[in-house]
């Protein structure tokens, strides 16, 4: 069944003319396709345990790039980058339980997965 667009629960580019829900989904396979159109992110995180992490695809459509980024690629990499860890940042802090339990603490997004397109 297509998820459309699904990713953890949640509905992201699926409305999207053009979005290809396979392709999405095979950034987090370690599809050589998808190696060749963007750029891994490795990053090690001191003890954070990936089954408290969401994995996270970031995708800069043209509009993003031209327009906030003025064209420069590193810079909507480290911008869509810089976004996302002070993100995670805010949910690692926090508790997801209403009453406050560590034992849901720590939660937050792992990046897999960043590439920006350039062409229109």
């Amino acid at each position: 069944s297509k998820d459309n667009g699904h990713f953890c629960g949640h509905e992201s580019h699926g409305h999207e003319k053009n979005f290809d829900s396979e392709k999405f989904k095979s950034m987090f396979s370690g599809d050589s396709d998808s190696q060749d159109k963007g750029y891994e992110y490795l990053r090690k995180r001191r003890s954070a345990s990936t089954k408290n992490r969401c994995p996270v695809a970031l995708v800069a459509d043209y509009l993003f790039y031209s327009k906030i980024c003025d064209k420069n690629e590193k810079n909507a990499m480290s911008y869509m980058i810089s976004l996302v860890q002070q993100i995670d940042a805010l949910y690692q802090r926090q508790s997801l339980d209403s009453d406050g339990s560590e034992a849901y603490k720590g939660y937050g997004f792992q990046i897999k997965h960043v590439e920006v397109v350039t062409t229109h």
